[in-house]
């Protein structure tokens, strides 16, 4: 049975009213845009301070009811914990739908829970960010929870695209890391992002997603492959992403019109490993000498000098970097003596982050990969190269710099991919664990040896 209002909840009704009241007198529910209305779920973040949460749920409610048809629903979703914030349905007697205010009128708890989510609203502080959701969760709730019958709309408003788990910090896209279409592609036992099971899970779903600004974007291009990783992720769940704006009232605006068109025409490309690309990342790591700053690893001349022993001992701005030009793929990992090997496996360690060079690489999806540490050990560290796929004779070539003197070498595969498999048991030992794999050692490499 459902629970009388109480006095607090009326209050929140009346000011609701009063705020929304200059927008919408007398309008009559039913006129210009109502051909468009569909049944909605709006996803919102409950991070923020009071005074925001409340203006958003204030926008949200007035778009449900302005919108939804007699006897059709809106649900109102915490796209963080996943539970049902609120819900409303139009009535379907014309004297409690002909007009905003009569619909506001009839449905006092959905405002009182409104103003309750509002009233919890969560501090962004360490590991939570404005905005913050959790993606993964939140469309397998919609999938399984408010499947859709016919078409429906999707609202994610004013909440950021990046997802961030403190127990999975390898697979955090804070500081410009993406999923790449290896992570889409995949089952979820593989990736949390994964959607191989997934398939029709937002079937009938339009996606129109709202950020608050660009303040979680590192770059124009690391903002491109976040749109092109959600509009993948979306459509391989059968759904459409149809709007994905900086501008907070883009999302209802655009579902508000009826916008039913993909957002851009993107290819899942068949990666071999999931792994998270650092975007914007190759500025940030080379910033400490003049030349990293303004050339690629790969532009300079190489160094015909050996480094005397202590330039390896204590060496400082280093990049470790691999490229190749067959069809296939390599992967390389780099282990300090005393530190977590930093691979597409782990992308950020105490030591220091791979990322890809999109700065030299002529294919801007897949990139030639690049291990940045601002000081290491050099004669003690473990640097490998894997062929994941690719045919015998495959040649990559790998470059090591101090602070931006660089020394490389090629080198030929003579063995059959091996998909990585030999990754475990290479970095343990220091030795490759079958002929997929290159060990080298900076010290001989760098001496010309």
């Amino acid at each position: 049975m459902a629970r009388p209002a109480h006095p607090h909840d009326m209050e929140t009704i009346v000011m609701i009213m009063k705020v929304l009241k200059s927008a919408v007198a007398a309008l009559a529910i039913g006129t210009a845009g109502a051909a468009e209305a569909k049944e909605t779920v709006v996803g919102i973040s409950p991070f923020g301070t009071a005074e925001e949460k409340l203006a958003e749920v204030k926008e949200v409610a007035s778009h449900l009811l302005e919108t939804l048809k007699p006897g059709e629903t809106g649900w109102v979703v915490d796209a963080h914990s996943q539970a049902l914030v609120a819900a409303t349905t139009v009535s379907t007697e014309p004297k409690k739908s002909g007009t905003m205010q009569a619909r506001m009128r009839a449905d006092p708890k959905f405002f009182a829970d409104l103003k309750r989510f509002a009233d919890a609203a969560r501090a962004a502080e360490g590991d939570h960010h404005p905005g913050q959701i959790d993606f993964p969760a939140f469309v397998r709730t919609i999938g399984t929870s408010f499947p859709a019958e016919t078409e429906r709309d999707l609202i994610l408003f004013r909440v950021s695209p990046l997802t961030h788990d403190p127990r999975e910090p390898g697979l955090s896209m804070a500081g410009g890391a993406v999923p790449d279409d290896a992570h889409i592609a995949a089952a979820r036992a593989t990736s949390v992002y994964g959607s191989a099971d997934e398939a029709g899970l937002l079937q009938n779903y339009t996606v129109h997603w709202s950020t608050d600004g660009m303040g979680w974007s590192v770059s124009d291009r690391h903002a491109h492959f976040v749109q092109r990783f959600y509009a993948l992720s979306v459509a391989k769940r059968g759904g459409m992403l149809a709007t994905f704006s900086p501008d907070p009232q883009a999302a209802l605006r655009n579902a508000k019109a009826g916008i039913s068109a993909p957002i851009g025409s993107y290819t899942l490309k068949s990666d071999d490993a999931p792994t998270m690309i650092l975007y914007g990342a190759a500025e940030s790591a080379t910033q400490t000498s003049a030349e990293m700053a303004t050339q690629s690893i790969y532009a300079r001349a190489l160094s015909t000098r050996a480094p005397v022993h202590a330039e390896l001992t204590d060496a400082r701005d280093v990049e470790i970097a691999i490229r190749w030009q067959c069809d296939c793929d390599f992967d390389l990992a780099v282990r300090p003596a005393d530190g977590e090997t930093i691979s597409y496996r782990n992308l950020e360690t105490a030591f220091g982050r791979l990322f890809k060079d999109f700065t030299s690489s002529e294919d801007l999806d897949l990139g030639w990969e690049t291990v940045s540490l601002p000081a290491v050990d050099l004669s003690t560290t473990t640097v490998a190269m894997n062929l994941f796929r690719g045919q015998p004779g495959a040649v990559v070539e790998l470059r090591i710099a101090i602070g931006g003197e660089t020394w490389g070498q090629r080198f030929t595969v003579t063995g059959n991919a091996d998909g990585g498999d030999g990754f475990a048991a290479t970095m343990r030992k220091g030795r490759p664990a079958n002929a997929a794999w290159i060990v080298v050692d900076p010290k001989s490499l760098m001496e010309g040896v």
